[in-house]
């Protein structure tokens, strides 16, 4: 896993990879994005009140979370597969996560009725291309100009270690399956639209949670990473 700072002792940078423990009591906002993406998603972050870390890179889910221990208070947003990464690294890191959300994902990242569907899944992992990947990117989005928009990012990975990447969440996952009912998320936000993690079955995976909220998004909408609501 990469770790990737926007934002670091409350001034803007332009991105470091943590290795020591930072020096700090503010506030943190641990953003784990998904996969096939990184901090780039995220430049506008940098306006946030606390300073900002991105997660990214699954081919590992090894958490140092000795990074973080400094922090008084860590916010969490996880969207995609890094809703399962986020719930798998710190569901017993007794780091001080006061609120996580979940954003368009479930703790079950490979499954037929919770999940991304297992034929899809496995299909993604065993036979990747460049030109798979796009129309991936493509069906994240609802619209041509949403679709051409993220294409300004610039996200370039190795189709092979995107590949990796799903493989170890697989196999992370059958050696030993999420529990049900366990889960460090306070919120989670369902895009009606997804078709990436189908919304029906993002539905079923939080039926029973207290907190979940419905949008007139796809898989990706600029508007789920607004910095004026995490601000608020």
């Amino acid at each position: 896993m990469k770790y990737h700072f926007i934002k670091q002792n409350s001034c803007p940078t332009d991105g470091v990879t943590l290795s020591h423990p930072v020096s700090n009591k503010h506030s943190l906002l641990l953003i784990f994005t998904g996969w096939a993406s990184d901090e780039r998603l995220f430049k506008n972050f940098s306006e946030a009140k606390q300073d900002v870390c991105i997660c990214s890179d699954y081919r590992t889910l090894e958490f140092d979370a000795e990074l973080f221990r400094s922090y008084s208070e860590i916010r969490v947003i996880a969207w995609s597969l890094g809703v399962f990464v986020a719930n798998r690294v710190l569901l017993n890191s007794a780091l001080p996560v006061v609120s996580a959300v979940a954003i368009n994902g479930t703790i079950f990242p490979r499954n037929d009725e919770k999940g991304i569907p297992t034929a899809i899944y496995d299909g993604t992992e065993q036979i990747l291309t460049e030109e798979n990947l796009f129309k991936f990117y493509r069906r994240m989005c609802v619209s041509a100009e949403d679709y051409r928009n993220f294409l300004k990012f610039g996200f370039s990975f190795p189709v092979t270690e995107l590949q990796d990447a799903l493989q170890n969440i697989r196999i992370i996952e059958e050696k030993e399956p999420s529990p049900c009912g366990k889960t460090i998320f306070t919120e989670v936000i369902i895009g009606l639209y997804d078709r990436i993690f189908p919304t029906k079955n993002q539905k079923q995976a939080w039926e029973n949670f207290p907190s979940v909220k419905f949008k007139e998004i796809a898989h990706y909408d600029e508007q789920m990473f607004n910095i004026e609501e995490v601000n608020n």
